[in-house]
Protein backbone atom coordinates (compact mmCIF):
# COMPACT_ATOMS: atom_id res chain seq x y z
CA UNK A 1 0.00 0.00 0.00
CA UNK A 2 1.38 3.60 -0.93
CA UNK A 3 1.91 6.31 1.56
CA UNK A 4 3.04 6.57 4.91
CA UNK A 5 1.40 4.10 7.54
CA UNK A 6 1.06 5.00 11.31
CA UNK A 7 -0.34 4.09 14.17
CA UNK A 8 -3.93 5.12 15.23
CA UNK A 9 -5.41 4.55 18.90
CA UNK A 10 -8.22 1.92 19.51
CA UNK A 11 -8.85 1.70 23.54
CA UNK A 12 -6.29 1.30 26.41
CA UNK A 13 -2.69 0.32 25.18
CA UNK A 14 -4.32 -0.72 21.69
CA UNK A 15 -3.08 0.60 17.82
CA UNK A 16 -3.57 -0.64 14.44
CA UNK A 17 -1.65 0.98 11.78
CA UNK A 18 -3.57 2.95 9.08
CA UNK A 19 -2.77 5.07 6.05
CA UNK A 20 -2.08 8.59 7.40
CA UNK A 21 -4.88 9.68 4.98
CA UNK A 22 -7.11 8.48 7.70
CA UNK A 23 -6.04 9.76 10.58
CA UNK A 24 -9.12 11.87 11.03
CA UNK A 25 -11.13 9.78 10.35
CA UNK A 26 -9.76 7.23 12.94
CA UNK A 27 -9.09 9.60 15.57
CA UNK A 28 -12.32 8.39 18.15
CA UNK A 29 -13.47 6.45 15.73
CA UNK A 30 -17.27 5.98 16.48
CA UNK A 31 -16.91 6.14 20.59
CA UNK A 32 -20.59 4.99 21.25
CA UNK A 33 -20.54 1.80 18.42
CA UNK A 34 -16.85 1.03 19.89
CA UNK A 35 -18.34 1.04 23.74
CA UNK A 36 -21.15 -0.94 22.58
CA UNK A 37 -18.68 -3.52 21.34
CA UNK A 38 -16.90 -3.41 24.16
CA UNK A 39 -19.84 -3.47 26.91
CA UNK A 40 -21.93 -7.04 24.93
CA UNK A 41 -18.69 -9.06 23.77
CA UNK A 42 -17.77 -11.84 26.29
CA UNK A 43 -14.45 -13.41 26.74
CA UNK A 44 -14.79 -17.00 24.71
CA UNK A 45 -17.28 -14.97 22.09
CA UNK A 46 -17.03 -15.65 18.75
CA UNK A 47 -16.99 -12.06 16.54
CA UNK A 48 -17.75 -11.69 13.17
CA UNK A 49 -16.57 -9.20 11.23
CA UNK A 50 -18.30 -7.98 7.70
CA UNK A 51 -16.29 -5.31 6.32
CA UNK A 52 -13.59 -5.33 8.30
CA UNK A 53 -11.24 -3.10 6.33
CA UNK A 54 -8.07 -2.59 8.74
CA UNK A 55 -9.38 -4.18 11.58
CA UNK A 56 -10.42 -1.60 13.89
CA UNK A 57 -13.48 -3.44 15.53
CA UNK A 58 -11.41 -6.99 14.49
CA UNK A 59 -8.71 -5.97 16.78
CA UNK A 60 -10.55 -4.55 19.24
CA UNK A 61 -13.02 -7.84 19.41
CA UNK A 62 -10.13 -9.87 19.67
CA UNK A 63 -8.58 -7.84 22.51
CA UNK A 64 -12.22 -8.34 24.26
CA UNK A 65 -13.06 -11.92 23.83
CA UNK A 66 -9.33 -13.52 24.73
CA UNK A 67 -7.29 -16.63 23.34
CA UNK A 68 -10.58 -18.55 24.07
CA UNK A 69 -12.96 -16.55 21.73
CA UNK A 70 -12.71 -16.20 18.15
CA UNK A 71 -12.32 -13.34 15.57
CA UNK A 72 -13.38 -13.75 11.64
CA UNK A 73 -11.84 -10.99 9.72
CA UNK A 74 -14.00 -10.32 6.05
CA UNK A 75 -12.65 -7.81 3.84
CA UNK A 76 -13.33 -7.97 0.15
CA UNK A 77 -10.64 -5.17 -1.03
CA UNK A 78 -7.58 -6.41 -2.36
CA UNK A 79 -6.10 -3.33 -1.51
CA UNK A 80 -6.78 -3.34 2.22
CA UNK A 81 -6.41 -6.88 3.10
CA UNK A 82 -2.21 -7.02 3.36
CA UNK A 83 -2.82 -3.96 6.13
CA UNK A 84 -5.51 -5.94 7.73
CA UNK A 85 -3.67 -9.10 8.14
CA UNK A 86 -1.10 -7.07 9.73
CA UNK A 87 -2.79 -5.81 11.56
CA UNK A 88 -4.48 -8.93 13.38
CA UNK A 89 -1.32 -10.92 12.65
CA UNK A 90 -0.57 -10.88 16.40
CA UNK A 91 -4.05 -12.68 16.99
CA UNK A 92 -3.80 -16.17 17.09
CA UNK A 93 -7.64 -16.59 17.23
CA UNK A 94 -8.46 -13.90 14.69
CA UNK A 95 -9.09 -15.71 10.87
CA UNK A 96 -9.34 -13.25 8.03
CA UNK A 97 -11.03 -13.74 4.70
CA UNK A 98 -10.90 -12.52 1.50
CA UNK A 99 -14.39 -12.37 0.32
CA UNK A 100 -17.21 -10.12 -0.25
CA UNK A 101 -20.33 -11.40 1.61
CA UNK A 102 -23.94 -11.66 0.24
CA UNK A 103 -27.13 -13.35 -0.01
CA UNK A 104 -25.49 -16.19 -2.25
CA UNK A 105 -22.21 -18.21 -2.90
CA UNK A 106 -20.62 -16.71 -6.39
CA UNK A 107 -18.67 -13.88 -7.93
CA UNK A 108 -19.54 -10.47 -7.99
CA UNK A 109 -18.48 -6.81 -8.70
CA UNK A 110 -16.40 -4.47 -6.49
CA UNK A 111 -15.92 -1.28 -7.01
CA UNK A 112 -12.56 0.22 -5.35
CA UNK A 113 -12.50 3.73 -4.28
CA UNK A 114 -9.27 6.02 -3.46
CA UNK A 115 -10.49 6.74 0.48
CA UNK A 116 -9.76 2.71 1.04
CA UNK A 117 -12.99 3.20 3.10
CA UNK A 118 -15.77 3.64 0.97
CA UNK A 119 -15.24 0.51 -1.31
CA UNK A 120 -18.19 -2.01 -1.63
CA UNK A 121 -20.38 -4.25 -4.04
CA UNK A 122 -22.99 -1.12 -5.16
CA UNK A 123 -20.86 2.18 -6.32
CA UNK A 124 -21.32 4.94 -3.44
CA UNK A 125 -23.42 7.44 -4.21
CA UNK A 126 -21.34 10.49 -3.75
CA UNK A 127 -18.00 8.88 -5.07
CA UNK A 128 -16.39 7.44 -8.07
CA UNK A 129 -14.52 4.34 -7.98
CA UNK A 130 -11.37 4.30 -9.09
CA UNK A 131 -11.51 0.93 -10.60
CA UNK A 132 -13.99 -2.13 -10.82
CA UNK A 133 -12.81 -5.93 -10.30
CA UNK A 134 -14.16 -8.93 -9.61
CA UNK A 135 -14.20 -10.72 -6.43
CA UNK A 136 -15.28 -13.88 -4.62
CA UNK A 137 -18.95 -13.92 -2.96
CA UNK A 138 -19.90 -16.02 0.09
CA UNK A 139 -22.50 -15.91 2.96
CA UNK A 140 -22.63 -15.78 6.52
CA UNK A 141 -24.43 -19.23 6.66
CA UNK A 142 -21.88 -20.68 4.63
CA UNK A 143 -18.64 -19.09 6.48
CA UNK A 144 -19.72 -20.07 9.88
CA UNK A 145 -21.16 -23.89 8.70
CA UNK A 146 -17.66 -24.32 7.33
CA UNK A 147 -15.56 -24.13 10.45
CA UNK A 148 -17.77 -27.28 11.67
CA UNK A 149 -19.93 -27.96 14.35
CA UNK A 150 -19.83 -26.94 17.33
CA UNK A 151 -17.54 -23.97 16.22
CA UNK A 152 -20.39 -23.10 13.49
CA UNK A 153 -22.33 -20.41 15.98
CA UNK A 154 -21.76 -16.66 16.49
CA UNK A 155 -22.26 -14.29 19.45
CA UNK A 156 -21.48 -10.65 17.93
CA UNK A 157 -21.62 -9.59 14.16
CA UNK A 158 -20.32 -6.26 12.95
CA UNK A 159 -21.84 -5.54 9.21
CA UNK A 160 -20.51 -2.27 7.40
CA UNK A 161 -20.88 -2.85 3.79
CA UNK A 162 -21.70 0.62 2.20
CA UNK A 163 -25.51 0.21 1.42
CA UNK A 164 -25.78 -3.93 1.08
CA UNK A 165 -26.35 -4.88 4.78
CA UNK A 166 -29.84 -6.38 3.75
CA UNK A 167 -28.18 -8.72 1.09
CA UNK A 168 -25.54 -9.91 3.70
CA UNK A 169 -28.31 -10.69 6.18
CA UNK A 170 -30.65 -12.60 3.58
CA UNK A 171 -27.30 -14.82 3.48
CA UNK A 172 -27.56 -15.38 6.98
CA UNK A 173 -30.81 -16.55 7.74
CA UNK A 174 -29.81 -19.85 9.28
CA UNK A 175 -26.94 -18.36 11.61
CA UNK A 176 -29.13 -15.80 13.22
CA UNK A 177 -31.99 -18.20 13.82
CA UNK A 178 -29.27 -20.81 15.37
CA UNK A 179 -27.90 -18.07 17.93
CA UNK A 180 -29.07 -18.43 21.45
CA UNK A 181 -27.81 -15.28 22.11
CA UNK A 182 -26.87 -12.67 19.53
CA UNK A 183 -25.78 -8.65 19.49
CA UNK A 184 -25.11 -7.05 16.42
CA UNK A 185 -23.68 -3.64 15.34
CA UNK A 186 -24.94 -2.78 11.16
CA UNK A 187 -24.70 0.39 9.06
CA UNK A 188 -28.09 1.85 8.56
CA UNK A 189 -27.01 4.61 5.61
CA UNK A 190 -30.31 5.23 3.18
CA UNK A 191 -28.25 7.10 0.38
CA UNK A 192 -26.10 3.86 0.19
CA UNK A 193 -28.63 1.25 0.52
CA UNK A 194 -30.69 3.53 -2.08
CA UNK A 195 -27.88 3.17 -4.30
CA UNK A 196 -27.55 -0.68 -3.88
CA UNK A 197 -30.99 -1.35 -4.61
CA UNK A 198 -32.80 -1.28 -1.42
CA UNK A 199 -35.51 0.09 0.35
CA UNK A 200 -34.16 1.88 3.62
CA UNK A 201 -37.65 2.97 5.36
CA UNK A 202 -37.77 -1.27 5.07
CA UNK A 203 -34.64 -1.79 7.23
CA UNK A 204 -35.85 -1.98 10.79
CA UNK A 205 -39.02 -3.93 10.07
CA UNK A 206 -36.37 -6.24 8.31
CA UNK A 207 -34.16 -6.59 11.28
CA UNK A 208 -37.21 -7.65 13.20
CA UNK A 209 -38.78 -10.12 10.76
CA UNK A 210 -35.05 -11.97 11.49
CA UNK A 211 -35.91 -12.35 14.92
CA UNK A 212 -34.38 -9.61 16.58
CA UNK A 213 -36.70 -8.47 19.25
CA UNK A 214 -34.62 -5.02 20.34
CA UNK A 215 -33.46 -2.11 17.85
CA UNK A 216 -30.98 0.49 18.97
CA UNK A 217 -29.93 3.20 16.56
CA UNK A 218 -25.79 4.29 18.12
CA UNK A 219 -25.51 7.85 16.57
CA UNK A 220 -22.04 8.73 17.08
CA UNK A 221 -22.49 11.95 14.94
CA UNK A 222 -24.88 12.86 17.56
CA UNK A 223 -23.17 11.26 20.52
CA UNK A 224 -26.47 9.67 21.49
CA UNK A 225 -28.59 6.52 21.98
CA UNK A 226 -31.86 6.99 19.86
CA UNK A 227 -35.26 4.66 19.65
CA UNK A 228 -35.61 3.91 15.87
CA UNK A 229 -38.35 5.92 15.51
CA UNK A 230 -36.21 9.14 16.25
CA UNK A 231 -33.66 8.17 13.83
CA UNK A 232 -36.34 8.09 11.20
CA UNK A 233 -36.74 11.66 11.55
CA UNK A 234 -33.61 12.87 11.67
CA UNK A 235 -33.40 11.24 8.27
CA UNK A 236 -36.33 13.19 7.70
CA UNK A 237 -34.18 16.34 8.58
CA UNK A 238 -31.26 15.61 6.78
CA UNK A 239 -30.81 18.15 3.39
CA UNK A 240 -27.26 16.27 2.45
CA UNK A 241 -28.63 12.84 2.03
CA UNK A 242 -25.38 11.76 3.54
CA UNK A 243 -26.43 10.90 7.19
CA UNK A 244 -26.47 7.38 8.37
CA UNK A 245 -25.91 5.60 11.87
CA UNK A 246 -25.80 2.51 13.46
CA UNK A 247 -28.14 -0.41 14.74
CA UNK A 248 -27.82 -2.60 17.53
CA UNK A 249 -29.74 -5.38 16.98
CA UNK A 250 -30.29 -8.09 19.97
CA UNK A 251 -32.10 -11.31 20.22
Amino acid sequence: MAGMMIKSHIVDDLYFEIPESLSKIYTQFEPLSTKVVCKHLKVGDTFLDIGANFGYFALLAAHKVGPTGQVIAVEASPEVLPQLRKNLQACAHAEVIHAAVGKEKGTTAFFLTEDFVNSGVSQSPFLKPARKISVAMDTIDNLLAARGSGNDTVQFIKCDVQGDEMAVLEGARQSISKAERLNMIIEWAPAWMSKAGFEPKEFPAFLKSLGFTSLTVVDDYLQKNMPIEEMEEEFRKDTTGRRFCNVLAQK
